[in-house]
């Protein structure tokens, strides 16, 4: 049995702030303009943090609702499947993702 260590909550903190400071440099916006929640008003580049955050770190959906200020990890859930039907839908969209994915990479291995 291999046994894998569940990072700190620290670590996935920054992990996830490091991931929000790159998709808010990426679409030129504020990291409040991310992290605030409006109903009734499509969000994508938050969306796509709560999404990334989730697939590249390994906080839990209720842990990226808390970060988020969702009410209840269905939030992130919904936003994550926004972004799924995005990435089948825009190939634009999905190659933005990939850069992004990469540079989220490429911020990992300059950390260890």
């Amino acid at each position: 049995m291999v046994h894998t260590e569940k990072p700190a909550v620290k670590d996935l903190a920054l992990e996830s702030k490091r991931i929000v400071s790159l998709v808010c440099h990426h679409f030129g916006l504020a990291q409040k303009e991310i992290l605030q929640q409006k109903r009734g008003v499509a969000n994508t580049p938050r969306d796509l943090a709560i999404h990334l955050i989730h697939g590249k770190s390994m906080c839990k959906q209720g842990e990226i609702a808390e970060l988020f200020n969702l009410s209840s990890y269905s939030g992130a859930s919904t936003a994550i499947e926004r972004i799924n039907n995005l990435l089948k839908e825009n190939s634009a969209f999905a190659a933005a993702v990939r850069l992004l994915e990469n540079k989220i990479q490429k911020v990992r291995q300059k950390k260890t």
